[in-house]
């Protein structure tokens, strides 16, 4: 008489699988048997009849993975709805960040990713977080295309859910079988316009010469000299400043136990830097009348100054009445498409170009990472040819070039 198997498989819905207990915890092997590997999977269970269940939703989980069918899982009335799993989850994140929470500007941007994933489980009538799979966030990743968000947008919505799932899959708020990985490939490169130095000097001299935007160049000076980003210029205090050493002091203060009568200053990356005071701007803030609030710029009218209201100013009183000047090829992206973000890329380019070492610029600017800096350089054709004409490639070729020169000042080369 044939022994009996120590593991029988099951035969679920669309897959067969083999259950078995390690350290009292319920796994599904289905590596064997089926027309493709399915792996190994915790049920996330000590309970034999819970692990059954967390069976079955695993094996419709990877069915429609494996596009055997498009049907997802229906909802158990258990089962943590996607506004609950969002609140639980921003519940975590906004903890205080000596505990791992995120900072405002974080929770901002995750705002924005949670209002749109609502809407779209709306439209589809997903109503449970497992219904949430690798395949319902790649049709997610669809809708986001099919609105036109740009590809960092899509790479920041997806991380982001996937990280949701793997938190309350941690918390047990959903059971191992529902975790799901997605392979995301970072846009490279960046479409954010770079201002020439034609340009900025063109909108200094606007700002310069209109009573009411004097204080847009000051903002224009500051942001082209720094490199700095708009909430942090913004935020510049006096104390910040040490005129004698030349110096703009950027710190990060989420853990000073000091500055309770106003915000903290919070620093993307959460390092400060120290950045050499040009002369230009030093210039601008000898002139600046100092407020009793300790801040260094303010608005036309004496007020606290707003990204948004800089934005639109900008856009509205500096960039639209030159664009004419600097005109752009339809569908390209130029002048006109230059935002306050744009003076970042080009304090960062001019440095390149006047040989600032790539250390001394990441130190600036405040980057780790190489790579980062370099989506913020940009060369142009005359910096190229510039360093062409210097190079030297041996003897025998300056004589060439000497005839070349001589071929191009005579009259009849004309």
């Amino acid at each position: 008489m044939p022994r009996k198997p120590k593991h029988p498989p099951i035969q679920c819905e669309f897959f067969l699988w083999k259950l078995m207990v390690r350290e009292g915890v319920y796994y599904a092997d289905g590596r064997s048997g089926n027309q493709f590997n399915l792996g190994k999977h915790s049920l996330g269970t000590r309970d034999q009849k819970e692990a059954r269940e967390n069976l079955k939703r695993l094996d419709r989980n990877l069915a429609v993975q494996h596009e055997l069918t498009t049907d997802v899982i229906a909802p158990m009335e258990t089962d943590l709805s996607i506004q609950e799993g969002w609140q639980r989850f921003f519940a975590h994140c906004e903890r205080s960040q000596v505990l791992g929470g995120v900072c405002n500007n974080t929770l901002k941007r995750y705002r924005a990713v949670r209002d749109k994933h609502l809407v779209f489980c709306l439209d589809k009538k997903f109503a449970t977080w497992s219904q949430i799979n690798k395949k319902t966030a790649e049709m997610y990743g669809a809708w986001l295309v099919k609105r036109e968000y740009s590809p960092r947008t899509l790479y920041l919505e997806l991380n982001l859910l996937v990280s949701v799932n793997k938190w309350l899959v941690e918390e047990e708020l959903l059971p191992a079988s529902a975790r799901f990985r997605i392979k995301l490939i970072k846009s490279q490169g960046s479409d954010t316009y770079c201002y020439t130095r034609e340009q900025v000097t063109k909108m200094v001299e606007h700002c310069g010469t209109n009573r009411d935007l004097r204080w847009m160049k000051e903002i224009i000076v500051g942001l082209a000299t720094t490199g700095m980003r708009i909430g942090e210029f913004v935020s510049l205090r006096w104390s910040d400043i040490d005129l004698p050493a030349n110096t703009i002091h950027l710190t990060d203060e989420r853990s000073s136990t000091r500055k309770k009568s106003r915000a903290r200053r919070t620093i993307k990356g959460k390092r400060g830097r120290a950045i050499p005071l040009h002369t230009t701007l030093k210039s601008i803030l000898l002139s600046v009348p100092k407020h009793h609030d300790g801040v260094i710029f303010h608005g036309p009218r004496g007020g606290i100054l707003k990204p948004d209201v800089i934005r639109r100013n900008l856009i509205k009183n500096v960039i639209a009445p030159l664009k004419n000047l600097f005109t752009t090829p339809d569908g390209e992206v130029g002048f006109k498409d230059g935002r306050l973000h744009s003076f970042r890329h080009y304090f960062i380019s001019e440095s390149f170009r006047q040989d600032v070492s790539e250390a001394q610029i990441m130190e600036w600017v405040g980057h780790k990472d190489s790579d980062m800096v370099k989506l913020y350089r940009h060369l142009r054709a005359e910096d190229s040819r510039r360093h062409m004409e210097r190079l030297d490639f041996g003897t025998g070729l300056s004589d060439l070039k000497e005839n070349l020169d001589s071929y191009q000042e005579s009259p009849s080369a004309a």
